[in-house]
């Protein structure tokens, strides 16, 4: 979803899972998961109805149908490297509020669009795919009107979540995740990093908030599992990059199994979100 001159793109129809289909279906059940708490958050932190929004790497449309529909007299940019991508946002966002929306294909270190213009930048997961993270945020910040803010959604890998009762082979999963991000030039620590990355960048008013997401308040654990725990899906690219085994990837879907059929399973996870004032 983001390219730089100086590494691969981020191109999510060509990511890890390799399957387009696989991958968009993960990513919408993320922000299906995520979306109510994150929401929330953003919103305190500086996104409203009105403004004129700028989403970074807004893919095949998932968050940009929502903010279209819960901001309904705001204004709503994407900038997407991905050509495939556009075209499935495209598709997906239907309807008057697409009189809203500007899709941009472009690079979000050489973004072709017009300095001082938005009052918000939104990205979600993103900057823990950029090389130059500092870099990149310092050329958001001149696409912000004075006083605009960039609001970055992040994970962190050093917060695994909890999940009761304990499923102790998630751990070495998520590890092994954590390298195969690494592989690719990402960095699964981005989340703890976005506040200091945002102060080098030359923003002020820096905050960084959690928040967390219950499988109880969610009331399934369905998005958890495409989301996290479907090995089937998940364990291939592990394979592929040599970071697992077949045999490990079975042993940890029998782990699963097992957990998901205990009495009343819960699963906790954590996400931050900072903000920058331009």
């Amino acid at each position: 979803m983001v390219s730089t001159s100086e590494s691969r793109p981020y191109v999510a129809s060509e990511l890890l899972l390799q399957k387009l289909e696989f991958e968009l279906a993960r990513l919408k059940a993320q922000v299906e998961l995520l979306w109510p708490k994150e929401r929330d958050v953003i919103a305190r932190l500086g996104l409203a109805d009105g403004q004129d929004i700028l989403e970074l790497g807004s893919g095949p449309g998932f968050v940009t149908q929502r903010l279209l529909d819960e901001l309904p007299t705001a204004r709503v940019t994407g900038l997407e490297i991905d050509p495939l991508l556009i075209s499935r946002a495209r598709q997906l966002v239907t309807g008057p509020c697409v009189e809203r929306m500007t899709i941009v294909e472009g690079d979000v270190m050489n973004p072709p669009l017009p300095d001082g213009r938005f009052d918000v930048a939104f990205a979600r997961y993103l900057f823990m795919h950029i090389p130059d993270p500092v870099g990149a945020a310092r050329r958001i910040r001149r696409l912000l009107k004075p006083g605009g803010r960039l609001i970055v959604s992040e994970l962190d890998a050093g917060f695994t979540g909890l999940r009761v009762p304990d499923l102790p082979e998630y751990d070495p999963w998520a590890r092994c995740w954590e390298q195969a991000l690494r592989k690719r030039g990402s960095d699964p620590h981005m989340g703890r990093h976005m506040p200091r990355v945002l102060a080098a960048a030359g923003f002020t008013d820096i905050r960084l908030e959690p928040y967390l997401v219950s499988s109880d308040e969610v009331g399934s654990l369905d998005p958890f599992y495409t989301y996290l725990f479907d090995a089937d899906v998940l364990g291939a690219p592990l394979v592929k990059m040599g970071l697992a085994t077949a045999e490990q990837v079975q042993q940890f879907a029998a782990a699963v199994k097992a957990f998901l059929a205990s009495d009343h399973p819960l699963v906790i996870i954590l996400r931050l979100v900072a903000v920058g004032r331009a």
